[in-house]
C-alpha cells in the first residue's frame, strides 16, 4: 500500500513545472479493471504528434457476499498504461492501454462451506473511446475491458468499462 501511495505521489509530481492544462485526471469507472466500480487518477506523461501517453491508478473496494449472511470486504487496485490517439477533432480520442491489477478479497468455497482470504492478479486491456478536451474539464470514456487471471488462468473476454470524471 505505502508504495501505491509513494507511486500516487511520483506521479503527480512528474513534471509539473512543464505541466498543462487537461494532464490530470480524476474519474469514477464502472466495471473495468477495478472491478464493479473504481475511482481513479490518470495523467498524462508524454505526447508525440500522433499520440498521447498516460499512466492510471486506481483502487476500488466493496463487500461482497461470500456465504449465506456473510459479506466480506474487497478491495482492488489496478494499473494501467494507455495510449489515446485524438482524432479529426481532438476532443475525441481512440484509446488502447494495457495493466496489471491486484485484488485482496474474500471468496465462499462452495463445496467446504469455508470462507478463504486471496489475492488475485489479473491483467487487463483496454480498447475504447475517450472525450477529453485538452484545456481540461469533462472526461468521458467508454469501452471493452478483457481481463485475464494470472494464478487461476481463466480469461472474461466481454467486460465493459465506462467511465466519467473531470481533467485540470
Amino acid at each position: 500500500m505505502k508504495y501505491l501511495i509513494r507511486l500516487l505521489f511520483m506521479i503527480c509530481i512528474f513534471d509539473e513545472a512543464h505541466a498543462q492544462k487537461g494532464t490530470h485526471t480524476f474519474f469514477g469507472e464502472g466495471f473495468g479493471p477495478g472491478g464493479v466500480y473504481s475511482i481513479n487518477y490518470d495523467k498524462i506523461l508524454f505526447s508525440t504528434e500522433k499520440a498521447l501517453y498516460s499512466i492510471r491508478i486506481g483502487t476500488s473496494g466493496y463487500y461482497r457476499e461470500v456465504d449465506t449472511n456473510k459479506k466480506a470486504l474487497s478491495i482492488g487496485f489496478p494499473l494501467m498504461f494507455n495510449r489515446l490517439k485524438p482524432q479529426k477533432n481532438i476532443n475525441h480520442n481512440f484509446e488502447i492501454g494495457a495493466g496489471i491489477g491486484t485484488r485482496w478479497a474474500h471468496y465462499g468455497d462452495e463445496l467446504t462451506k469455508t470462507v478463504k482470504r486471496r489475492l488475485f492478479f489479473g491483467l487487463f486491456g483496454f480498447i475504447g473511446y475517450r472525450y477529453q478536451k485538452p484545456t481540461g474539464g469533462l472526461m468521458l470514456r467508454a469501452g471493452w475491458n478483457p481481463v485475464y487471471s494470472i494464478f487461476d488462468d481463466w480469461f472474461l473476454w466481454y467486460w465493459p468499462a465506462f467511465g466519467i470524471g473531470y481533467s485540470f
